[in-house]
């Protein structure tokens, strides 16, 4: 019997210490700190200010019972708030991709444009691994020759500057390794990350100043 070390191969151990990527723990921690944040953004604009709470609520028999409503109110606010900022982020992340789309005036690559490239892209995506390829889109309104992946769960889309597809005609080389550059984003759940993170960043702000303004 040939063992794996004989045949060049290590078996693989488990590593009781595995722990997320850098990029996974730092991203928990940017989305902590945006909460506790925002929680105290709130705090600082809850609607009973300490000074109001009446002065009979002092130490001893009863404080709790006195305190119960007050406290009741902030905490109440404090959850709705911090419910506010993820509602606010969850519409925005939901709705950023048609917003892009809508902006930037984004059309669809379909096999009627470029049979070819079509063809090219799907057999890209089978062996990078993709369970579900992503809408390419076209921007031919630049001359960049880069590509940029984004969108939300279930719905991803790579867009393909003008310059970029004319690429695929010159330098099918330097067209491949862009696209598996960003194909390489879906694979790696980059996109969900880098947008999550900013749209909570954007919710968090948005939420108190949603109150401050319009409340």
């Amino acid at each position: 019997m040939t063992n794996d070390a004989e045949g060049g191969k290590q078996p693989p151990r488990l590593n009781p210490f595995a722990f997320p990527s850098d990029t996974d723990f730092r991203f928990v921690l940017l989305i902590a700190l945006v909460l506790v944040s925002s929680l105290y953004i709130y705090w600082q604009l809850n609607p009973i200010p300490i000074e109001q709470i009446p002065t009979q609520c002092e130490l001893g028999v009863g404080y709790r019972d006195c305190m119960a409503p007050f406290t009741r109110v902030i905490g109440w606010w404090l959850i709705g708030g911090v419910i506010l900022v993820l509602a606010v982020a969850g519409g925005i992340y939901w709705l950023f991709p048609t917003w892009k789309l809508w902006r930037n005036k984004l059309v669809p690559l379909t096999a009627e444009d470029a049979p070819e490239m079509v063809v090219y892209l799907a057999d890209l995506c089978h062996k990078v691994g993709l369970a579900k390829p992503p809408a390419f889109v076209l921007n031919p309104l630049s001359s960049g020759t880069d590509g940029l992946a984004f969108g939300r769960l279930g719905r991803y889309y790579v867009v393909l500057n003008g310059g970029l597809v004319t690429k695929f005609r010159t330098d099918q080389a330097a067209f491949r390794a862009t696209l598996l550059h960003e194909l390489a984003h879906l694979v790696n759940a980059d996109v969900n990350k880098t947008y999550c993170y900013l749209v909570v960043v954007c919710g968090g702000c948005a939420g108190p100043l949603y109150r401050d303004v319009g409340g």
